[in-house]
C-alpha cells in the first residue's frame, strides 16, 4: 500500500531494494514468505515457480 499511496512503481523501488544481498522476491522466497514473494513476484513480472526452481 505505502509504494501505491508513494506514486512510484513497485519496479522502480525494487531496483534499488537489497535485503541482506538478495533482491525482495528472492528474499521472500528464502525467508518462506511465499504469499509475499508471490505478490511481488506478479507485479515485477517475475516467474515465482522458475525462481524457487533455482534456490
Amino acid at each position: 500500500m505505502a509504494i501505491k499511496n508513494s506514486g512510484l512503481r513497485a519496479s522502480n523501488v525494487a531496483k534499488g531494494l537489497v535485503c541482506n544481498g538478495y533482491d525482495p522476491v528472492t528474499f521472500a522466497a528464502l525467508n518462506n514468505a511465499n504469499n509475499t514473494g508471490l505478490v511481488m513476484a506478479k507485479r515485477l513480472n517475475v516467474d515465482y515457480q522458475e525462481l524457487l526452481a533455482k534456490l
